[in-house]
């Protein structure tokens, strides 16, 4: 698709049934796209800011060789429950153990980047006994200072203004996420809540 297109021109259940690749669980009301691959230790990937499961998608097949993968939309992202919720660490910890507890995952691996490895982090300091190990692939949410640019895009009004910019998404994603840009495809809202993919 390379038109610009309303990110609510469409219901999310009508996405979800023309394009998503994994399976959905309800969490007490709150649906959960997840992708599931492999057999084995389960592992469960948990994406960063600004992406979905799609963030593993190089990463699922290895993994699945040896364990069972799972790889979740968090809330508010991909194909899982956009709507007004309290985001932040303290909801997805508690989606995660939603998940697992649907799931019947007693205890398993997470792998965890950026906002991904600042969920994991509480979610071990919450439920210690149900991680076998975490990974932490460049986590947010460790007590470490602001960047400057973090600093301006929390001033009220000012973060709004510069993410819907034409481009800002990427370019943040190119500069401080991704390594190799040729595998950034991502979705960004323009200035008037529109959105567009940049297939690569």
């Amino acid at each position: 698709m390379t038109k610009f297109v309303p990110w609510n021109s469409q219901p999310l259940d009508e996405w979800s049934q023309k394009y998503a690749s994994g399976k959905f669980v309800d969490l007490d009301g709150h649906v959960t796209h997840y992708i599931e691959m492999g057999d084995g230790e389960p592992v469960i990937l948990l994406h960063g800011y600004f992406y979905d499961s799609l963030q593993w998608s190089n990463n699922l097949e290895a993994l699945a060789k040896e364990f069972k993968v799972y790889a979740l939309d968090l809330w508010g992202f991909g194909y899982s429950t956009r709507e007004p919720m309290d985001y932040g660490y303290t909801l997805y910890a508690s989606q995660l153990q939603k998940f697992m507890d649907a799931l019947g995952i007693k205890k398993a691996s997470l792998i965890g980047q950026s906002m991904g490895g600042g969920t994991g982090i509480l979610f071990c300091t919450q439920h210690a006994e149900r991680v076998i190990k975490v990974i932490l692939v460049a986590p947010a949410g460790l007590p470490n200072p602001y960047k400057p640019l973090t600093r301006m895009a929390c001033l009220p009004g000012i973060g709004e203004f510069l993410f819907r910019l034409k481009g800002s998404r990427r370019g943040i994603l190119k500069a401080n996420f991704v390594y190799d840009e040729n595998k950034l495809n991502i979705w960004y809202y323009e200035s008037k809540l529109s959105v567009n993919t940049l297939p690569r």
